[in-house]
């Protein structure tokens, strides 16, 4: 699993930590990963894991992206799975997978404005009237890993 804790000025570290019971955890490990809106999952078919983030979260040129680790430590650079503009002012990614934390398939479910609008900072802010906290459930399938 993964937690994250912000950094000044770098977004949120994120850190490594294992368990075998839902209330239990070893101490964080600190990972490469500066990160926000994180979801990681392990793939037993290529025995990595898996993280997804969105990058500009909540802003016009929000992207989806993608890395990957052997030991969940140490992390890939990011691979861009959408372009700018693809899904604007998303938010909070979620990747599909089992009780244990191992990937099904390559959907991918993240926070959006309703109807994806494209139009929410025309005030400038991301904290306009029109789109700030209407959000809606959005999905998307891609590309599977390899």
């Amino acid at each position: 699993t993964t937690h994250s804790y912000p950094q000044h000025g770098k977004g949120a570290r994120i850190y490594f930590q294992k368990s075998t019971k839902p209330t239990i955890f070893t101490q964080g490990q600190e990972t490469n990963v500066y990160a926000a809106s994180v979801d990681v999952k392990y793939n037993p078919v290529t025995k990595k894991f898996v993280m997804y983030n969105i990058t500009n979260e909540h802003h016009l040129t929000s992207q989806i992206q993608r890395r990957f680790s052997k030991d969940g430590i140490t992390w890939t650079t990011p691979e861009n799975v959408s372009s700018p503009y693809n899904f604007t002012f998303i938010n909070n990614i979620g990747v599909l997978g089992d009780t244990y934390g191992r990937i099904v398939g390559e959907f991918l479910a993240f926070g959006a404005p309703k109807g994806l609008r494209n139009d929410c900072n025309e005030a400038g802010s991301t904290l306009d009237k029109k789109c700030w906290a209407k959000w809606d459930l959005y999905g998307i399938t891609i590309q599977p890993v390899r």
